[in-house]
């Protein structure tokens, strides 16, 4: 993992949930102030890679923050976060050193293509400082199957989007033979509390899902939660019996969620000489810690579809919305007497629907009924007043 640190500086606590949601999954060290006064401080003596600013920050602004940077000699790479309305300002900030700007809001995709982007430019030219010292050393460094860079982009475009259990088994699978090289992989994950089964395989193009297959070493790993490497030399049939494939050498690596073993990623070299390198451990645990996250995620979405669609949520508090706003209007504009009785008696009822709609028990709970029908049932009690 790369381990860059990105300062996030937002008074949105929702934009900061969001990124910290988004970037510590891909390695990077973050940390994040709500103003602009905190942020001047976090970013002169944290001393990131990358700070993330908000435009628009109480009680010293974006770019006051920018100017107090320059002032004080500080070099990072700024990425400027600011609403539509805000381009007047922007031509202000790119002379003051910002390096790129987001509009809000803004998806996951252009983030990480900025961050990424910006980056680049600077391994770019710290390599380039490098190349001028002696071109040699680059000749002599060990080169990583990908880099940080790679990486990346490999988890950020292809599993940041992932909604479902099925594309998250496909993508996964892919993901770990473009990082790792190797000529297949594997992933093996516990439902329901069944224990650990192969979810999904994938040799080159061709990915099979839900394949009920057991695997010795997958349970070992799950167990133990630390990587496992088997070669052909010690267990020669390991994957072939397992998978009815042969391969040379065999990379096991945990899936862990709050300490608990969840699932495993293996990997399978088929050709002579092919072994895992360190790199390559390290790149499948990166990308074990975000399948663990994205995981849990695709869970909790299927339950919630299963038990509740959040839609039908909406669609139900915007009809009683409706009407408690009429009522509450109508007793505002001070109105006394009979009418402010009758708008009382309104509230009530509407209420009284409301708790049916909430009570597991009612005929007319939200999960049992069409919302037209809830809907008619509050008219219906509204016109008996």
């Amino acid at each position: 993992m790369a381990g860059e640190r990105i300062l996030i500086i937002d008074d949105s606590e929702e934009i900061i949930s969001f990124l910290v949601a988004v970037l510590q999954p891909l390695g990077y060290m973050v940390s994040y102030a709500g103003d602009g006064k905190d942020g001047l401080a976090r970013a002169v003596y944290e001393k990131p890679d990358l700070v993330l600013l908000d435009l628009n920050l109480p009680g010293m602004s974006g770019i006051a923050v920018l100017e107090a940077l320059h002032q004080r000699s500080v070099q990072v790479p700024v990425i400027m976060m600011t609403f539509h309305g805000s381009e007047s300002v922007v031509s202000r900030a790119m002379r003051l050193g910002v390096r790129d700007y987001l509009t809000k809001p803004f998806q996951v995709e252009d983030i990480l293509s900025s961050i990424e982007r910006v980056f680049r430019e600077e391994r770019e030219k710290r390599a380039q400082d490098i190349f001028a010292v002696d071109p040699a050393l680059l000749e002599l460094q060990p080169q990583p199957v990908v880099d940080s860079a790679a990486f990346r982009s490999v988890v950020g475009t292809s599993l940041v989007a992932v909604t479902s259990r099925h594309a998250l088994l496909t993508q996964v699978t892919e993901a770990a033979l473009r990082l790792s090289g190797a000529d297949v992989s594997a992933v093996f994950l516990a439902e329901g509390g069944s224990g650990l089964a192969t979810a999904a395989v994938r040799q080159g193009e061709v990915c099979r899902v839900d394949v009920s297959v057991s695997d010795r070493q997958a349970e070992t790993v799950v167990r133990s939660g630390k990587p496992l490497q088997v070669s052909a030399s010690a267990d020669p049939s390991a994957f072939t019996t397992q998978l009815g494939i042969p391969a040379r050498a065999l990379l096991y690596v945990p899936v862990r969620l709050r300490e608990r073993g969840i699932g495993v990623i293996a990997v399978a070299f088929r050709q002579p000489g092919q072994e895992p390198s360190v790199e390559i451990v390290d790149w499948l645990l990166g990308l074990s810690d975000y399948v663990a996250l994205l995981w849990e995620n695709v869970r909790f979405r299927d339950i919630l579809q299963r038990s509740l669609p959040l839609q039908k949520v909406g669609e139900v508090l915007g009809v009683f919305i409706h009407h408690i706003l009429a009522s509450l209007q109508a007793l505002s504009s001070g109105a006394g007497g009979d009418e402010s009785a009758r708008e009382a008696k309104t509230l009530a009822a509407i209420l009284a629907v409301l708790k049916e709609v909430a009570s597991p028990k009612s005929a007319l709970y939200i999960s049992k009924v069409p919302v037209s029908d809830i809907e008619r049932e509050l008219e219906n009690k509204l016109r008996q007043l």
